[in-house]
This record gives structure tokens, C-alpha cells and sequence, in this order.
């Protein structure tokens, strides 16, 4: 029992194991396929092509050159040699012919004959030798030798009158029977070689033929099956971008679609929803903006304190206030008052965007009063640089009796006249550097103020909260 369930826990173990490696490279596969970029992915498929394209190639060019080989050996070499094998039977049966013609006739014709013939027939040993029968050729050759030492005793014993002339031709047609042999022998052998080429060339051209179609399907559906694959990614890539753009067109910012690819058509995803959170943003700004500066109002302004005080960012809260606008619409109207109020708006964001760019922000609470939120390193110069375009720019919209003199008589808050003298712009700031603020109502509490004192100078300027936490 307690080898059995040793052997169940074993089992349990390696099953799981096996299990975490399959996960392991499966997660492995998915991050490389995830990481690659999109021409590195056309890339792999199109090496992974080529490849089979080459070995393709590659195979058939081995195959082609084998059976080249083949039938120039059965061209060059065999066909010859078959060829010559039996140019030297014929040789050697006129040979024959000869030798019995001389036992008959007794006469020198006959014997030159049959040397003539030795001649041609040693031509054709000569002709076959070096070409992969030397040893069928020198067995054909030693035996011929002693088939014409036996023919030259028989011509010399006959010349004699010796009475073994008969014995001789005997032995002679044993002997040019065993070259006969020899030389059918080696054509047999020969053609059976031929034939095994032959057969080895139709086999080997079966087998070139179904595996040259296995790997051009292979190919096929590789090929295919690649196209579809990037087919399928880019249309359900477009399909998934196409959404998200529609939901955002539609105002719907969240639960947009996920996409987990981190190739160009992820940072494009990832660029459309950052697109969607910024529109998101101008949407809430564009809806809290103020209708005639176009300035962000109250929620922005709180935001981007909240985003600051959050952030440990220097700090510097500036609040701008006309001084004696009131007497200006009242005296002027409202239309003009509208207009300075986006001559005002236009000095703040150009004198901003004037310095060097920086996270700066510039809203309209309402009425007269504007925020810029800057850092405290730039605040002295963009003060200095609104006050000297204020003052430079809004007496030109006084008419130029009252510029002249400079005020303007209208009633004050009690119904009473007095003389107002032109516009001036106060600025109350509040900065982080000495003081440490937890929420943006003490911001807005402490500028308010100091706007008050501002305002108790008779002309434009700003003033910095010195005091310390």
C-alpha cells in the first residue's frame, strides 16, 4: 500500500510538472509571438517560405543531378561497353571462322585472317580497359593469349608435320569457346548492371516525383495558411481599432477593447485609447469651460491643484483680479465688457506661451477673475510680463475723453457717483515653497486673501504670500 501510493503521488507530481512545463512554453511562445513587431513577424513567415522554397529547390536540383549521373554512366559507359562486348563476339567468331578455314585449306590467307582478326579484337580489350571491368578484361585477355599461343604451336606443328596438329584444335576450340564464355559473361553482367541503373532511375523518379508534390502542397498550405494568419491579424486588428474609435467618437471612454500584441498595431491601439483619455479630459474641459474666454473653469482649475498638491510639484497660485471693472461695464456696456474680459484671457495665454514652454495653466473662474498656475521660478516674470501688457493694452478701450483724464465717473455699489480711475490688474500669489498646503480650499482661501490687499494699491501689481507654514 505504501509503494502504491508512493507511486500515485510520483505520478500526481510528474503529471503536474509536465503540466507547468507545457504552460511554461506555451506562455514562452505567446511572449515571443506578442513582442515581435509586425514586419519582424512577415519576416519569420517569409524566411520560413524561402526556406521551404529552398529546400524545394534544393532537393530537386540533388535528385535531378543524381539521375544525370545515372544516365551518363548508362550513355557514356555502359551502352559502349555492352556495345563493344559484342563487336568483339563478332570478332571473335570471324576469328573462329578463320582458324577453321586454315585446318581446312591449309593456307596462308586464312592464317593472316586470323591474325588480322587477333588485331581488331585486341583493339576492343584496349578499347573496354580502365572502364570498371579490368578484371573481367584480363581474365578475357589471359585466356585469348593462350587461345593464340595455341593457334601459332598448331600453324608451327602443321608446318612440320607434326602428328599432334589434330589434338591441337582441339585444345584451340576449348579455348576460343572459354573466351566466348568470358565475353557473354561479361555482357550478361553488363546488362544486368544497365538494368539495375534503369530501374534505380524509375524508382528514384517516383520518389523525386511524390515528395517534390508532397513539399510543393506543404508549401502550399504554408503559404496559404500564413496569409490567412495575417489576414485574420489585421482584420480582426482593424476590426478591434475601428470599435474603439467608434465608442470614443460615441463618448464612451471606458471598457474600451484590450489589445495584448505589442507590435505596431498595439502602439497604435495603445495611441487611440491615450487619444480617447485625452479627449476625455478636453470633453470634461470644453464642458467646464468659460463660454466667452474659452478658458477651463472652477472643476479644471481644481483639478490641476489637486493633480499638483498629489504630485509634490513647486506650486505658485496666482489669482488675477480687474480692479474697478465693474464702473467699465457699467459705464460702457456690456458687450465692451465681454471684450475686455477676452482681451484679458488673450494677454494671459500669449504672455504664457511667450517663455519658454512649460506645464503651465491658465483658467477663468468667472467674471473678472482669472488663475494661472505656474511654478514659483517663472512667477515674477510672468507677472511682471501681464501687468506691462495690461496696462499697455486696456486704456486703449476707454474712450479717449475719460483715458485722457483718466477715470471715468459711474455710480459705485450705494448708488452714489464717483470718479473711477482706469482698469488695474491685481495678482495675489500663493506659492509651496515656505508652506506646505494639504487641500486646494486653503490655496484658494489664503489668495483671496491676499487679492484683498492687492487690491488696496492704486495701480497694477502683484503681490507673493511670504509667510511660512
Amino acid at each position: 500500500m505504501n509503494l502504491e501510493k508512493r507511486n500515485q503521488v510520483e505520478f500526481r507530481w510528474f503529471d503536474k510538472s509536465r503540466f507547468l512545463c507545457n504552460i511554461s512554453k506555451i506562455t514562452l511562445v505567446n511572449q515571443v509571438r506578442l513582442k515581435l513587431s509586425i514586419s519582424n513577424k512577415l519576416f519569420v513567415s517569409y524566411i520560413l517560405v524561402i526556406l521551404l522554397s529552398i529546400m524545394i529547390g534544393a532537393y530537386a536540383i540533388i535528385q535531378l543531378n543524381t539521375l544525370s549521373n545515372t544516365s551518363s554512366k548508362i550513355i557514356n559507359a555502359g551502352i559502349p561497353l555492352i556495345y563493344t562486348s559484342e563487336k568483339m563476339l563478332e570478332s571473335l567468331t570471324a576469328q573462329s571462322n578463320f582458324e577453321k578455314r586454315y585446318f581446312v585449306l591449309r593456307n596462308e590467307t586464312s592464317e593472316q585472317q586470323f591474325f588480322s582478326r587477333a588485331e581488331e579484337f585486341k583493339k576492343y580489350l584496349d578499347e573496354i580497359q580502365g572502364k570498371g571491368v579490368d578484371e573481367e578484361v584480363g581474365l578475357i585477355r589471359k585466356v585469348y593469349d593462350q587461345y593464340l599461343a595455341f593457334f601459332s604451336r598448331a600453324v608451327s606443328e602443321k608446318a612440320a608435320a607434326s602428328p599432334k596438329f589434330l589434338t591441337d584444335e582441339k585444345q584451340l576450340n576449348a579455348r576460343g569457346d572459354a573466351v566466348v564464355r568470358l565475353i557473354q559473361s561479361l555482357k550478361e553482367n553488363l546488362m544486368t548492371s544497365e538494368k539495375e541503373k534503369i530501374v534505380f532511375i524509375n524508382s528514384l523518379n517516383q520518389r523525386s516525383l511524390y515528395t517534390l508534390v508532397i513539399l510543393c502542397v506543404a508549401s502550399l498550405f504554408l503559404g496559404l495558411g500564413f496569409a490567412f494568419v495575417v489576414t485574420s491579424y489585421f482584420s480582426s486588428t482593424i476590426k478591434q481599432i475601428k470599435q474603439t474609435t467608434q465608442l470614443i467618437s460615441r463618448g464612451t471612454y471606458e471598457g474600451l477593447p484590450m489589445f495584448l500584441s505589442e507590435d505596431e498595431m498595439g502602439e497604435l491601439d495603445k495611441s487611440f485609447k491615450v487619444m480617447g483619455e485625452r479627449l476625455k479630459e478636453l470633453e470634461a474641459i470644453h464642458l467646464d469651460a468659460n463660454p466667452l474666454s474659452r478658458l477651463p473653469g472652477n472643476l479644471a482649475i481644481e483639478r490641476e491643484l489637486l493633480k499638483r498638491l498629489q504630485n509634490k510639484s513647486p506650486l505658485a497660485f496666482c489669482l488675477i483680479d480687474l480692479d474697478n471693472f465693474k464702473a467699465f461695464g457699467d459705464t460702457y456696456g456690456y458687450a465692451r465688457g465681454s471684450e475686455i474680459l477676452t482681451v484679458v484671457a488673450g494677454i494671459l495665454v500669449k504672455t504664457v506661451q511667450s517663455f519658454l514652454p512649460k506645464d503651465d495653466f491658465v483658467g477663468h473662474i468667472g467674471g473678472d477673475d482669472f488663475v494661472l498656475i505656474t511654478e514659483p521660478a517663472r512667477v515674477h516674470l510672468l507677472c511682471q510680463k501681464i501687468i506691462s501688457e495690461f496696462d499697455q493694452t486696456i486704456p486703449h478701450y476707454y474712450d479717449e475723453a475719460d483715458r485722457r483724464r483718466g477715470y471715468i465717473v459711474a455710480k459705485d455699489r450705494k448708488d452714489v457717483e464717483q470718479n473711477f480711475p482706469l482698469m488695474t490688474v491685481s495678482i495675489a500669489v500663493v506659492t509651496n515653497e515656505k508652506r506646505n498646503f494639504l487641500n486646494v480650499e486653503k490655496i484658494a482661501e489664503q489668495a483671496a486673501q491676499l487679492k484683498h490687499y492687492a487690491k488696496t494699491f492704486p495701480k497694477s501689481i502683484y503681490v507673493i504670500d511670504q509667510r511660512r507654514t
